[in-house]
């Protein structure tokens, strides 16, 4: 057995002598508390019924010792009041409540009763004592009459020849004593008790007693042998404070013992048996993780550890150079005969790296040439684009003041505006294509070859006719008939027709909207800005659902220094490089109302600048065109 395991089992083994003990002692000591009690039980109820026995004798000896027993027979048969004088004035002296000298018939002779009492015989009737005296010459009885505790003795009055009272009675003398309230303080005085009366009906336990009073009940008699009160004898149990003052000294000196033996136990297991067995898990288990920390400690075990954590840190130092040596030779072993294979692989290589250099540098210029080649491509469509957008010559002569802000998103455009002139009216649009760069691109120069063509072949067309017509012309040419997989190319466009003489004006667009501003007088002198807005029908220039509605042609007066702005959505739905949102429409809205006043040079350049300075590094998200004229 481990030395840990037989330091438990000692501590053990003593623990349980120890309980053994200590209740062999406390069983020997409960039974002779029990046998203490009892006896002063006992004692506290012999002293009680002596007590009760001698008050009893105290006023029975006037009637057993009387010695007037020959004059009391002539007296009971011829009362004489003379005789009374002389011979009854001392009955007084003797305490008793209530004195009565009856005749043989119960009939009262004579009576002296307690002045604060005032009762005469027939407090005791006739029947009572018949049955007190029946076969007796003397009586003893209790009656508790109103609520009040009556003691009765008594003999028969007979020849003084006759001690025993054996004759027949020639009369009766009875003498009564009332228990007040200072005749039973007298009784408490002298036992030491607490008087207390119970009913007979009662549920009374003799001698029943707790651990601080002692109680004992005696019964009280009628004459017909009757239970008429219980009396409860109250008494504070001195023994029992004085044994429980013992056993709390006892409990204390056995508390301490145990706490000494807990504190005994405690301090072996925590600084022997516990290092002991930390001590073997660490040399069982080679480690010493089960040590760590105990070599602090200024004693035996903390030495032991120290020793153990030092063992097995040079051990596990030892184990690792071996381990890094032996690994060490063998990656300078493989190092050694890579090295032999990658000198062949690399003279292998060498030769085809210098091909594949050969090959590279042939295959970078091919590519750079194709790249060329594309980006002229590119920016010769561009060109093209250019040249088929309205000059800005052209647009010069239309004496109207205008800007254009014009920014592809890849060289090549899918936003284009488009400007003519036919019987004194001023054609104006401005459009989105599907797509950037090359692809939007084609979109665009198909717009403007429609528009052209529907403008010049048109008599009087309304700005909703002209895009109906646009609308069929683009689905018509890329066969688009609402089937799955047809294409969904088209265009957002917004159409103005200007009266250049009455200034009326027609507007119609697909998605695209209209922006006039203008200042209008108000009553004080003043000018406020005045921005009206239609943003077209939701529906667009290619196949759709809504190929059968026909476009709304809106009709509004222009003022002179009205200002007219045409945009596609590419403004709007640019993104913030900080919040990371879109500039919206609202944005643009308040932008245009602060720069109506200002000359459109400037106005152009603020909305560029504005737009560049929103957008910050974020890509360009869409081609961006925006159109304004001043009438």
């Amino acid at each position: 057995m481990r030395t840990h395991s037989k330091i438990m089992v000692l501590l053990a083994v003593t623990i349980a002598m120890f309980g053994s003990v200590f209740l062999g002692y406390q069983y020997i000591k409960d039974r002779q508390e029990a046998l203490f009690i009892k006896a002063n039980s006992d004692t506290k109820e012999l002293m009680i019924d002596n007590i009760l026995n001698s008050k009893a004798k105290s006023f029975q000896g006037s009637v057993h010792d009387y010695a007037c027993w020959d004059e009391m027979v002539e007296y009971v048969a011829h009362p004489s009041r003379k005789w009374e004088a002389v011979n009854l004035s001392t009955i007084e002296s003797f305490g008793f409540s209530n004195t009565w000298i009856l005749n043989s018939k119960f009939e009262n002779v004579y009576t002296i009763c307690d002045t604060s009492r005032s009762w005469n015989s027939s407090v005791v009737s006739k029947e009572i004592l018949s049955q007190a005296f029946e076969g007796k010459g003397y009586c003893h009885f209790f009656l508790n009459l109103r609520d009040t505790l009556w003691e009765f003795t008594g003999a028969t009055i007979v020849p003084s020849t006759d001690y025993e009272h054996k004759s027949p009675a020639q009369g009766y003398f009875i003498v009564a004593k009332f228990w007040n309230k200072e005749y039973i303080q007298s009784i408490e005085g002298e036992l030491d008790f607490a008087i207390r009366f119970r009913s007979p009906a009662d549920s009374l336990q003799v001698g029943k007693r707790d651990n601080s009073k002692i109680t004992i009940s005696e019964t009280f008699k009628d004459a017909y042998g009757k239970d008429v009160l219980s009396v409860e004898f109250t008494s504070k149990n001195q023994l029992m404070a004085d044994l429980s003052v013992t056993n709390r000294l006892s409990y204390a000196l056995i508390g301490l013992l145990l706490v000494t033996i807990l504190v005994f136990f405690y301090a072996v297991r925590r600084w022997i048996s516990t290092p002991l067995a930390q001590i073997t898990k660490s040399l069982s288990n080679e480690s010493a993780y089960f040590v760590n920390g105990m070599e602090k400690q200024k004693n035996e075990f903390g030495e032991i550890a120290g020793l153990i954590k030092n063992f097995f840190e040079q051990k596990n130092r030892l184990q690792k150079e071996i381990e890094e040596r032996i690994e060490a030779q063998e990656r300078a072993h493989e190092l050694y005969e890579d090295t032999i294979n990658l000198n062949h692989e690399l003279q292998a290589s060498e030769e085809e790296l210098r091909q594949n250099l050969d090959m590279t540098m042939q295959l970078n210029e091919v590519l750079s040439k194709q790249q060329q080649e594309i980006t002229d491509s590119i920016n010769y469509a561009s060109r093209i684009q250019a040249a088929l957008l309205t000059p800005i010559e052209l647009l010069k002569h239309l004496n109207h003041d205008f800007f254009i802000l014009y920014k592809p998103r890849n060289i090549v455009s899918g936003d284009f505006y488009w400007v003519s002139t036919k019987d004194n009216k001023l054609y104006i649009a401005v459009a989105d294509c599907t797509g950037h760069g090359v692809p939007g691109g084609f979109m665009s120069m198909l717009g403007m070859a429609f528009l052209t063509e529907i403008v010049n072949q048109s008599q009087d067309q309304r700005a909703g006719e002209i895009l109906d017509t646009l609308r069929l012309r683009v689905a018509n040419s890329l066969h688009q008939t609402g089937k799955v997989g047809d294409s969904r190319d088209g265009m957002d466009i917004g159409l103005c027709i200007i009266d250049v003489e009455t200034l009326a004006m027609q507007f119609a667009g697909a998605y695209n909207p209209l922006y006039v501003v203008r200042k209008v007088p108000t009553t004080d002198g003043t000018k406020q800005v005045e921005f009206i807005e239609h943003r077209g029908d939701r529906m667009p220039i290619c196949f759709s659902h809504k190929i059968d509605q026909q476009f709304t042609t809106i009709d509004l007066q222009l003022q002179k220094n009205d200002m007219l702005y045409l945009l596609t959505d590419g403004y709007q739905d640019q993104v913030s490089s900080i919040t990371l949102e879109k500039f919206k429409r609202n944005r643009i809205r308040e932008l245009l109302n602060e720069l109506v006043a200002k000359p459109l040079v400037e106005q152009k350049e603020i909305l560029d600048y504005t737009f560049e300075e929103y957008r910050g590094e974020y890509r360009q998200v869409d081609d961006v065109l925006v159109f304004g004229m001043r009438i």
